[in-house]
């Protein structure tokens, strides 16, 4: 045949032009299917799994876990076992990757090394890395009362699989730091013992 469909002339790896020398049905059916494969080898996007808005106390570390219900995960459905990278950017606090320690060797730090850090990024597989995101703790910078503290979560698949290049998913969980208020009861309305036992007592 001198008709040729795959060449090297595009992204799809196929010389549309050489269609119009076909049938125009055949030709409708032909790119139809060329849509179809570009679709299959695009990259696909990672996504986060990340729990909406979050209330702490001053100076009180906020704990990420599937336990409270508030589990930071990733995911990305063509990366497999390909490595991508994750970073996580505290605002009016900083953060801390408290089961690191679980998977210390399958995880490259590019920045900070997971403990009290305003800035960790870091690579590995992404079982590796829901395994340090099981536990991830936010803790409030010393003295920050207010709504604008936050945990920015980043991750990048950095085009391991399919056609497009690097994919990002971006998801910022905003927390609020209350101060703590009133920690001790209101006094009695009632005499205590020492104004029992002695009348000008107050």
């Amino acid at each position: 045949m001198r008709n040729r469909f795959w060449t090297d002339s595009s992204q799809s790896g196929i010389d549309t032009r050489s269609t119009k020398r076909i049938h125009p049905k055949r030709r409708r059916l032909v790119l139809e299917l060329l849509e179809d494969r570009r679709l299959l080898t695009a990259n696909l996007p990672p996504v986060n799994d990340v729990p909406g808005g979050q209330l702490t106390k001053l100076e009180t570390p906020l704990a990420f876990t599937g336990y409270l219900g508030n589990l930071i995960s990733i995911s990305d459905p063509d990366a497999g076992n390909l490595e991508v990278e994750v970073q996580l950017e505290a605002t009016n606090g900083l953060v801390t990757l408290v089961n690191r320690n679980l998977v210390a060797s399958g995880l490259s730090y590019l920045t900070g090394d997971g403990l009290d850090d305003p800035i960790i990024k870091i690579r590995g597989k992404i079982d590796d890395i829901n395994t340090a995101l099981s536990w991830t703790a936010f803790v409030p910078a010393i003295g920050y009362v207010g709504a604008e503290a936050s945990l920015m979560v980043t991750t990048n698949d950095l085009g391991n699989a399919g056609d497009g290049g690097p994919l990002e998913d971006v998801d910022t969980i905003a927390i609020t730091v209350e101060a703590p208020g009133d920690q001790f009861d209101p006094p009695p309305s009632w005499r205590t013992i020492p104004g029992l036992l002695d009348s000008s007592f107050g």
